[in-house]
């Protein structure tokens, strides 16, 4: 749908959700997902993740250079923060 032009920022960003909540899918119990989240899934790479929707839904409107050259742009900045 991205390289169709048929796909929003929102569409970006549900398939991202989608993609976290799966790791905790890939579980044989709910409560072992969510072990998995909390206790396996390093805060920080999970904040990262988070915090990079806003650049990562620009895939929709963006070349994916673009919004790559973007990210390291704001991951860079954020160091300073």
């Amino acid at each position: 749908a991205i390289t169709s032009g048929r796909a929003g920022p929102q569409d970006v960003a549900f398939y991202f959700v989608h993609w976290l909540t799966d790791l905790a899918g890939a579980e044989a119990t709910p409560k072992e997902g969510s072990e998995k989240l909390v206790l396996k899934f390093p805060l920080r790479v999970l904040a990262s993740f988070l915090n990079s929707f806003p650049v990562v839904q620009r895939l929709a409107l963006e070349s994916e250079t673009a919004v790559f050259e973007s990210y390291i742009a704001w991951r860079w900045a954020s160091f300073g923060s």
